[in-house]
């Protein structure tokens, strides 16, 4: 039988073995996946933050689609920032020279006023004038026609009529 000595000397070595071991793998797997995992987890966020950022698809509420891609971009953009809806298309009422009979214009609704203001307000930041030919809705500035933005004097009848949505018209 061997003696202690030799029996705790074989003990020692075993272990600082096993500890470099361990250090090694510690190293190389346990550190190596946490932060692995930690990249992932940010590489996952960021792709979360820019799938929300993306635009949903249309959801034409029935109506049939139109526009070319300029009306759709601002569709698609309004729809995947704001909650709001597509109300009209190319059907419905509307004045004999409307974009909505020639499918370059759409009239988006929401569950509140304030939610189609925020929407007005965001469609004309995010886009500028000049890049709609029709802009109304239920606050009376920002409105644009033909790229030029002016305010629409309370109670007119075409500002009664765009109280109760965005109406938005592109030329392109």
């Amino acid at each position: 039988m061997a003696s202690r000595s030799t029996v705790l000397a074989k003990l020692a070595e075993r272990k600082s073995r096993m500890g470099k071991q361990f250090r090694k793998w510690r190293k190389t797997h346990k550190l190596g996946h946490l932060k692995a995992f930690r990249v992932q987890k940010r590489a996952v966020k960021k792709l979360k933050k820019i799938l929300g950022r993306l635009p949903k698809e249309i959801d034409w509420n029935g109506y049939p689609p139109v526009g070319g891609p300029n009306l759709q971009k601002a569709l698609q953009w309004a729809l995947a920032n704001y909650d709001v809806y597509v109300t009209s298309t190319n059907g419905g009422v509307h004045t004999s020279t409307s974009y909505h009979y020639r499918n370059q214009a759409v009239d988006i609704g929401a569950d509140t006023t304030q939610a189609k203001i925020r929407c007005q307000h965001g469609l004309y930041i995010h886009f500028g004038p000049a890049f709609f030919a029709e802009l109304f809705g239920p606050d009376n500035y920002p409105w644009v026609k033909n790229g030029v933005t002016y305010a629409e004097p309370e109670g007119t009848a075409l500002e009664n009529l765009h109280d109760t949505h965005v109406h938005m018209a592109v030329t392109s």
